[in-house]
């Protein structure tokens, strides 16, 4: 079933622009159905007519279990990636931090908004993951997100059971030894990826792959 980004106004469907157009493309004819989300837990089950949509029915979805990803920014396209695969495992909210040894902000925000969108739509995730940009791995931590607070480290422990996790991964080769000193301070679980050496962004999928089945689920207030 077809999934879109938009919302329903006094049982009329808005879409974007840009939805409209992936309307047209996908050839969609009458009698076809799909789902409508506004990235916050509502979706609309609509049924296309021969002008609009018609709203069927209407849920709202409980937020994911707190995931949260802490990554360096890196290069873009590595970043793209680790976005548009954590989006995909449920990741609540994304971290970018400047790292001491990294290359620094590098303004792709909106298209890192939109791989979102549409990893969320492809995933059948009503909850799109929000991006916070930070300027230095102390400034991530302190933000206080996640119970558990997770890193990858070439030799670490077991991975932890825990109601909410931060997964942080470093730059490629690894923390600087201030940083990695600041998540010992801060009692970060290390966690092994296993014996290869590993891209920042394939350790972060690596430990959210984990992270995901670790998870104690409880419902949400």
């Amino acid at each position: 079933m077809h999934w879109f980004c938009g919302k329903v106004v006094r049982g009329k469907v808005i879409l974007s622009e840009e939805e409209l157009r992936h309307e047209k493309v996908r050839r969609i004819r009458e009698g076809e159905r799909a789902c409508i989300t506004d990235g916050e837990g509502r979706v609309w089950l609509v049924e296309r007519k021969k002008r609009d949509w018609e709203v069927l029915e209407e849920e709202y979805y409980p937020p994911p279990p707190p995931l949260y990803l802490a990554i360096p920014l890196i290069k873009p396209q590595r970043i793209e990636w680790a976005i548009e695969k954590g989006t995909e495992l449920g990741v609540r909210e994304f971290l970018l931090f400047e790292p001491i040894r990294g290359v620094g902000r590098s303004g792709k925000e909106e298209r890192w908004r939109r791989i979102i969108k549409e990893a969320a739509k492809q995933a059948h995730n009503p909850h799109f993951p929000e991006i916070s940009f930070y300027s230095s791995l102390e400034e991530v931590l302190d933000a206080g997100k996640g119970e558990v607070v997770v890193y990858g480290k070439e030799r670490g422990e077991k991975f932890p059971e825990g109601e909410s996790f931060l997964i942080v991964v470093g730059p490629e080769g690894g923390f600087e030894l201030e940083e990695e000193r600041l998540l010992v301070k801060r009692k970060a679980v290390p966690v092994s990826c296993g014996w290869n050496t590993l891209r920042t962004e394939t350790a972060a999928i690596a430990l959210l792959s984990i992270a995901v089945h670790n998870l104690k689920h409880k419902e949400e207030p």
